[in-house]
């Protein structure tokens, strides 16, 4: 039992494990992805900015016609689409553009003071461009006029660099929600399984006690009357029979608290006669029918088979639950149940069919009968047939399904693989 909850405690640690690499991985992608798509617009930009400068040099140019100077304004420096900041000889800004929370005319002293922030940011990430201007001096020295060119990211650019963080932090959020509910679904799903093991608990016990009680009464009547054969004329069991049924009932309750005692543990299990445990089970039922056998009728019809590998107890257990589930369908007084065993036609496979006449299960409730706490009964209890699907799948291999379920016939299959 240990050993089992630790490797499922381990399962569920590297699936965490993995999931998180998954996550740190998928993120380092598309941040580097994203980076890279910037790297090739800042390319591009640096590109721009060259053009931008050869043309604030034509624009400045005194030699430059005022038409295409003003052209050149109008048309391309201002309708640039990233950060523009000029800045005289000394370094004073005296034109810019596109600043965020700055107009592009104002130029108060703590506008002026922003923009010079601005723009030592700029240079520390861009760098500057030198414009010179202006005819060389009379003596063939330098030029006339200098300007230094400051220039930013772009809106798009600086999107980009937090589109990643933004991405990161919303599969983070799409997975915080996604643990919490399921988490919270997980607890929802032990809190019907608690309950509903405690229904099963007392479902389970009910038939023999129940059988117990009345043998009991049987017993009182007869003390009463200080006769073992007459009860008031009416034809009553033997001392030996009660004796017999008693103990039967009695073995009934010590093998209820084995079957749960198995639960979460690796059973032992068998080659043994299939027929032989399922016909017990069945004949348990037949005795304890109600209207002294005038009502629903539970019939057996078996076929040679080879040995399967089971735990009596448990298969039992499944088989208890199939006819159980069958009798609160099928009407008390013209129920008929009849169980159905045979080999599968490649030899493979050993098969148990439970086919009742009862009301059916509604087609849009089909697929959820197996699950956990789910019952469509009033007063249902919603795990007998979850525990007898785990018992066939996680502990023998096989499988149980609803092949078909209609007014007048409902029909459960038990799968289990055959001795060769």
């Amino acid at each position: 039992m240990a050993d089992k909850q630790l490797k499922k405690i381990s399962g569920s640690t590297v699936f965490k494990l993995l999931l998180l690499s998954a996550v740190v991985i998928v993120s380092v992608v598309f941040m580097w992805f994203t980076y890279e798509i910037i790297g090739q617009l800042r390319e591009e930009a640096q590109e721009k900015v060259k053009s931008y400068v050869r043309l604030w040099v034509r624009a400045v140019d005194q030699n430059t016609p005022s038409s295409e100077t003003q052209l050149i304004f109008d048309e391309i420096i201002s309708r640039a689409n990233f950060p523009i900041i000029v800045a005289s000889a000394e370094r004073d800004p005296n034109f810019w553009r596109n600043l965020h929370d700055i107009d592009d005319n104002e130029r108060g002293p703590e506008t002026v003071a922003r923009v010079r922030e601005i723009m030592r940011a700029m240079k520390i990430e861009h760098g500057e461009e030198k414009i010179v201007f202006g005819p060389p001096d009379s003596a063939g020295g330098a030029a006339q006029g200098v300007n230094y060119f400051y220039h930013g990211d772009s809106r798009l650019i600086e999107n980009l660099k937090i589109a990643p963080y933004v991405q990161i932090a919303m599969v983070l959020s799409v997975l915080f929600i996604g643990f919490v509910g399921f988490t919270n679904i997980k607890r929802s799903d032990e809190r019907h399984i608690w309950v509903g093991m405690a229904r099963e608990t007392a479902h389970q016990l009910g038939t023999p006690i129940s059988s117990l009680m009345g043998w009991l009464e049987i017993m009182r009547s007869r003390t009463s009357r200080h006769s073992d054969d007459d009860n008031g004329g009416a034809a009553q069991p033997s001392t030996a029979v009660i004796l017999d049924s008693m103990d039967a009932d009695t073995a009934r309750l010590r093998q209820v608290a084995n079957r749960f005692g198995k639960i979460g543990s690796a059973p032992e299990m068998l080659a043994l006669d299939f027929n032989q445990t399922v016909r017990m089970t069945v004949e348990y039922f037949q005795k304890r029918l109600p209207f002294d056998g005038q009502g629903a009728k539970i019939t057996f019809v078996e076929n040679k088979l080879p040995q399967v590998v089971f735990n009596p107890e448990l298969l039992e257990w499944t088989v208890e639950n199939l006819i159980k589930n069958a009798l609160e369908s099928v009407d008390p007084r013209r129920g008929l149940i009849e169980l159905h065993s045979r080999l599968s036609s490649d030899r493979r496979f050993v098969r148990l069919t439970v086919t009742d006449n009862g009301k059916g299960i509604p087609l849009g409730v089909q697929r959820k009968v197996f699950r956990p706490g789910f019952s469509s009964k009033k007063r249902g209890w919603g795990l007998g047939l979850t525990l007898a699907k785990r018992i066939i799948v996680e502990y023998h291999g096989g499988k149980l399904t609803l092949l078909k379920s209609a007014p007048g016939e409902t029909v459960f299959q038990i799968s289990l693989r055959a001795q060769p």
